[in-house]
């Protein structure tokens, strides 16, 4: 069978025409073909039809590879520039120990990043600022534990500190943060324990302050460092400038200065010479919670009128909250 009857054959079984026996002919019956229409058949057609392949062969387009290659290089390109630009916390340093007679200590965090803003804590508490492009550029907060800390050096790739006058109190878990502020978004962090062993040294003296307090109180504290020190006070870390070089603190009581749970606010006196932090002292006190003291009074209230003695501020409180009638009698024990 040649080329050219396997061509029939197919468009034959196509068409529905058939072909009789093994001869390259048309069916010479015409009954088969009776109320049919046959189409013209030109065996040349066959060779018109392109294989797939040919159809969707993109090296035949051009335009197609250029739209392609930039569509990769979109999706690419962002995520090549990441890798090309880390953005990550090499090495950091800070000893695991400090032992005895050693009273202070360098720290240092290294890092490969175009960063916005660095920070140190211990805890909770940021004790020093690096900000690149702004005046001035860091910035040092008062720590328990800590008598001053110094800036070695901070710039493209390394922040070093030196940490003074250490006390026990300096030990906890100290952390270094790098971020950027602008797209594209990024963090890295590394943290380290570092205990401090037999260091005991003056501290500030910090006294007068409340273990509580309620919306409006006033807190008042007296803090007295060394005569030549310049005394500064802080709630949370955050310095009352206000306050500066006063030994007496002097501040009205808000909920919104009290944080955690339960609500407590630290406050802290720190002394300076020469605008060098020397030492510090920190003392939390808590947030009156009012319910549990209405509370409290109610059921000592309820507790004396039942034995007979004093009631009067108890029926006062209940009174105010409406848990008694208004004709009540209240007495008070001789």
């Amino acid at each position: 069978m040649t080329a050219l009857d396997l061509r029939l054959k197919s468009f034959n079984r196509f068409t529905g025409v058939g072909v009789a026996g093994n001869k390259s002919s048309w069916s010479d019956d015409t009954s088969a073909l009776a109320g049919r229409t046959v189409p013209t058949f030109n065996p040349l057609m066959l060779q018109s039809y392109k294989p797939l392949e040919a159809q969707c062969d993109v090296r035949a387009r051009p335009g197609t590879m250029l739209s392609l290659a930039l569509a990769v290089l979109a999706f690419v390109g962002p995520a090549a520039a990441r890798a090309h630009h880390p953005f990550n916390i090499t090495h950091f340093i800070v000893p695991h120990e400090v032992p005895p007679g050693q009273d202070e200590v360098v720290i240092e965090c290294r890092y490969d990043a175009n960063f916005t803003l660095l920070n140190w804590f211990k805890g909770p508490s940021e004790f020093f600022r690096y900000k690149p492009g702004t005046t001035p550029s860091t910035k040092s907060f008062p720590i328990l534990g800590v008598g001053k800390v110094d800036m070695i050096s901070c710039g493209p790739t390394a922040c070093s500190l030196r940490l003074g006058a250490l006390t026990e109190d300096a030990s906890g878990l100290y952390r270094c943060d790098i971020e950027r502020s602008s797209p594209p978004y990024l963090f890295d962090t590394r943290s380290t324990y570092m205990e401090v062993h037999g260091h005991k040294h003056r501290k500030p003296l910090l006294e007068g302050l409340a273990d509580e307090f309620g919306e409006g109180d006033e807190i008042q504290a007296y803090c007295r460092g060394l005569p030549d020190s310049e005394i500064r006070w802080y709630f949370n870390g955050r310095e009352m400038e206000d306050m500066r070089g006063s030994p007496n603190l002097k501040e009205k009581s808000s909920r919104i200065i009290f944080s955690g749970v339960p609500p407590t606010v630290t406050v802290q006196c720190a002394e300076f010479r020469y605008g060098r932090l020397l030492g510090s002292k920190e003392v939390k006190a808590r947030w009156r919670d009012l319910r549990a003291t209405f509370t409290s009074t109610y059921f000592t209230s309820a507790v004396n009128e039942h034995l007979g003695l004093s009631v009067s501020p108890g029926n006062i409180c209940r009174a105010a909250w409406g848990l008694v009638p208004a004709n009540t009698t209240y007495f008070a024990s001789n």
